[in-house]
């Protein structure tokens, strides 16, 4: 496993960081591709909150919301009126028939008389209508008249909070319907009806004088012989003049009747648009485009008005347009309406023109051929024609007789077979609004999508690096190791010294694995490596510890430094004297022999920063610390530089160019994304070898839902892993004294070059 991370690291070289991000190319924050549900799930209480805020919100409207019932009737209408006159069967059913009962339901009487039926001004729900309640009932979608799109059904309902009330209106709506109707179609029988009761006196008047004249005729003959004889010609011939004589008379009485009937709705403006829908009713075809054109486009107009007074109100401009049109199509249906009646009237009229001329032609030729007739047998020629005028009179007689009953009979009957109620209104005990399941649903949905843009958007938004796979797509290049989380309450000695505390935990294997990955790196002797991280908290300091303990423990001479000359730490962690060290040698103070430290840890020496000095980056860049990095290079074997972070200040990108390696330490959901691209490419234009990076503080979520290479295998004795392939010899592992006696090293001093022996005790 350890030769695996190796090679993963080695073979990632900085070519494949510069696909990612060119050095001297304008930046574009790097992002990682992350699969959608692994999003929600990292942000997983942002979208739990903001589905909990939606369900929440509404719970709230339901329990405030006011609860609506629907009371709804059912009606079914029958298109048919009585026979009048001689009609068989009954006139073809019209398309808009259903649409205008609709609006018949929702005209001015029938909904006036409902009110007043109910005593609204009582009732709740016209409680806060102010003005006319029949204008409120037309702007409002809560009263309704629907006609079915599958069926012959028209269906009245009502919204209210208050189900009685609802029901006892549309209840009233319905029977005012219903009385309307019927009320329209006996007055309309009782017009046609009074018309032939005055025809019927004439014909009994005349068929009286008839009947005396043929009874006074026999008296006066009684010898005379009225058999009929079928020989002859002029008798058959008048007898067939005098059958044709008496059906024109009658086409002329019911031409003239329906004359006088379109007279005297002609006289009543009100009668004319009853008249002309009467007869759209039983005659499909009467009627022309025009007229239907009109009234489509009134609905059209009325629904929109209702429509624009919801919305806007009624001093808006947009209704007072609609209401001007309004007027308009209603001026100009009740124009064609009266036309249409008055071309009806003119075609009656031309056909009793028609009919009386035929009248006056068959009288002209009966009387004609009665004086033949009566030139063979005046007396039986009286006879004939006596007899003949007598049947006329008696049929023309049972046939107005006949219309008059079956007027009477359609019109008493009208209401019950024109307008059946197959369900009446009852108030709801269930309101239909608002519905919970349907609240529940578009709230749950909102709240996922609300919840996944959030979700997304907080993801978007946070800069921070949260797992190992992402970081190593942004940077191009793979994490060299993952240190998992200590806990928080741990001091600042305790975490630094991690490996040397807890030497069998999961942090020390990981550290031991970071030292294993440095060792096998590329098969390169790495003796001086450098840590460093973009911003400060990142814990590069405890890494750095924590591997310098890792080294010293598996036999390596190593010397800890702490070159972070603004805000050092290792004295601290370490617990020893830091009143001198690293910035006293450089500024030529003291020696480097004199500013080393031996630790507690075997085999591991401290090299503190000393006093802060005033000019740390001078003082990095000068060739003095060059020098102590070369002279540490040859006596010990692992030189582990501390160094302040890369985008704060520059000096980790100086040290960086002279260290052997470099390593880059990142704290999971803490370091910046952007900025650790910015300080990876500030390393490598540096001239940093950068090995890698370091996932630290890793998560057990990041590790199960983003990576890292995890730990394995338990420490042996020594804290080394197990697998792990270290070629140490016995006196290595037993140097206690960083160099050997005799070897020299030049470091920098107040007055020029000085020796120092390496196993000098102050070491």
């Amino acid at each position: 496993m350890p030769n695996q991370l190796v090679s993963a690291a080695s073979s990632s070289s900085p070519a494949a960081y510069q696909e990612v991000y060119q050095p001297g190319a304008p930046f574009v924050e790097p992002r990682a591709t992350v699969p959608l549900i692994q999003t929600i799930w990292t942000r997983r209480w942002v979208f739990a909150a903001t589905v909990a805020c939606c369900l929440a919100a509404a719970a709230a409207y339901l329990a405030f919301a006011t609860r609506v019932y629907t009371s709804k009737a059912k009606i079914y209408v029958e298109q048919h009126g009585p026979q009048v006159m001689g009609e068989e069967g009954y006139a073809a059913r019209s398309d808009n028939y259903l649409h205008t009962q609709a609006e018949v339901i929702r005209s001015l009487p029938i909904l006036q008389a409902a009110l007043e039926k109910v005593h609204y001004r009582d009732m709740k729900t016209f409680g806060d209508v102010a003005g006319d309640p029949v204008v409120w009932l037309w702007r409002h979608s809560d009263f309704r008249v629907d006609v079915g799109k599958k069926d012959d059904i028209i269906a009245v309902s009502m919204d209210s909070p208050y189900p009685q009330e609802a029901a006892a209106f549309v209840n009233a709506v319905v029977e005012g319907y219903v009385a309307f109707q019927s009320t329209h179609k006996r007055t309309t029988g009782a017009e046609m009806v009074k018309i032939l009761e005055k025809q019927k006196q004439d014909l009994e008047v005349e068929l009286d004088s008839r009947l005396q004249e043929m009874l006074k005729f026999k008296r006066a003959n009684d010898t005379l012989s009225f058999r009929d004889d079928k020989s002859n010609v002029i008798v058959e011939r008048l007898a067939t003049l005098s059958a044709s004589l008496t059906a024109a008379e009658m086409n002329t009485l019911e031409l003239r009747t329906q004359a006088n009937q379109l007279k005297a709705v002609l006289a009543d403006p009100a009668a004319v648009s009853a008249y002309v829908q009467s007869r759209q009713m039983k005659e499909k075809d009467w009627g022309d485009r025009e007229y239907d054109e009109i009234r489509n486009r009134l609905q059209q107009y009325t629904v929109a008005l209702n429509g624009a007074l919801r919305v806007v109100g009624e001093n808006s401009q947009s209704p007072k347009v609609l209401q001007a049109n309004i007027e308009l199509l209603t001026k100009q249906k009740a124009e064609k309406e009266r036309a249409m009646a008055e071309a009806t009237f003119a075609d009656v009229s031309r056909q009793l023109a028609a009919a009386e001329e035929k009248e006056r032609q068959l009288r002209v030729s009966f009387e004609a051929q009665q004086k033949l007739a009566m030139e063979l047998n005046a007396k039986a020629a009286d006879y004939v024609r006596l007899e003949a005028e007598l049947d006329r009179a008696r049929k023309q007689y049972d046939l107005v007789d006949s219309r008059i009953k079956e007027i009477h009979v359609n019109s008493e009957d009208a209401g019950a077979l024109n307008v059946q109620v197959l369900e009446p209104a009852r108030a709801e005990e269930r309101p239909s609004r608002p519905k919970k399941s349907l609240v529940g649903a578009i709230a749950l949905l909102a709240g996922v999508l609300l919840g996944t843009g959030a979700a997304l958007g907080r993801d978007w938004m946070d800069r921070r690096l949260r797992s190992a796979e992402e970081t190593a797509t942004v940077l191009g290049m793979p994490v060299v190791v993952s240190v998992p989380r200590m806990a928080r309450k741990l001091s600042a000695v305790r975490r630094g010294r991690q490996v040397e505390h807890e030497p069998m935990s999961e942090t020390s294997e990981a550290y031991r694995t970071l030292r294993t990955a440095i060792h096998l790196a590329s098969g390169m002797d790495h003796k001086t490596i450098l840590l460093t991280s973009p911003t400060p908290g990142d814990g590069k300091s405890t890494t750095a510890s924590n591997l310098a303990i890792a080294m010293a423990a598996a036999g390596h001479r190593t010397v800890l430094v702490d070159a972070d000359l603004r805000r050092p730490v290792q004295h601290k962690v370490f617990e020893v004297d830091g009143s001198a060290g690293l910035a006293d040698v450089l500024a030529g103070k003291s020696n480097l022999k004199d500013v080393l430290r031996r630790t507690t840890t075997k085999g591991l020496y401290l090299l503190p920063c000393g006093a802060v000095p005033a000019n740390p980056a001078e003082l990095v860049e000068g060739r003095g610390f060059r020098q102590v990095i070369d002279a540490l290079k040859g006596t010990f074997d692992r030189v582990i530089i501390d160094s302040p972070p890369v985008m704060v200040v520059a000096d980790a990108r100086v040290i960086a160019s002279s260290a052997d390696a470099t390593l880059l330490v990142l704290r999971m959901n803490k370091s910046d994304r952007r900025l650790a691209a910015l300080a990876l490419d500030v390393l490598q234009r540096a001239g940093a070898k950068v090995l890698g990076w370091v996932a630290n503080d890793m998560s057990q979520a990041a590790e199960r839902y983003g990576g890292g290479y995890g730990y394995y295998g338990t420490s042996g004795d020594d804290g080394s892993s197990e697998g792990v392939v270290e070629q140490r010899s016995a006196a290595c592992a037993a140097a206690d004294l960083p160099p050997t006696p005799g070897r020299q090293v030049l470091v920098p001093a107040a007055h020029g070059p000085r020796e120092i022996v390496a196993g000098n005790n102050q070491a």
